[in-house]
């Protein structure tokens, strides 16, 4: 719809993303293999770094102007880099859900019976007085 509101064809279908300047979905793939094989986290991401490389090489491919520029990244938080690229990262298999609500439940209930004590002085009978509904 944008393109038939800039061209000035209202309601006409227009398609402009095909044959050859459709998206290649093949090359879309690969991108997205190969982003997800490579670290993006701005500590990672070095001149040197293969995502920097492989972006310069595919601009290159398909544009005529393309130049690296260097700056200083500042700011008031401190970023550290890894001397490798193969970092470790370790996952634990923790308990279940079931296991947090049960101690829930049973801390909910400890409270309950802490303010039942608490508020009738630990006699039964107010405790059962209080409990039993009042008949009107």
């Amino acid at each position: 719809s944008l393109a038939r509101f800039i061209y000035g064809h209202p309601g006409q279908y227009m398609d402009i993303a095909s044959h050859s300047h459709a998206v290649n979905q093949e090359f879309v793939d690969s991108w997205m293999h190969f982003l997800g094989q490579h670290p993006r986290a701005l500590p990672f991401l070095t001149p040197q770094s293969p995502i920097s490389r492989e972006l310069e090489k595919t601009l290159r491919a398909h544009a005529t102007d393309v130049a690296r520029h260097s700056f200083n990244f500042e700011s008031v938080y401190k970023f550290y880099r890894s001397s490798t690229y193969n970092t470790t990262i370790t996952a634990f298999k923790v308990k279940p859900i079931s296991f947090d609500i049960a101690l829930a439940v049973a801390v909910v209930a400890y409270l309950l019976l802490l303010h039942f004590f608490l508020k009738y002085g630990g006699s039964l009978k107010e405790l059962m007085k209080a409990l039993k509904p009042k008949a009107e």
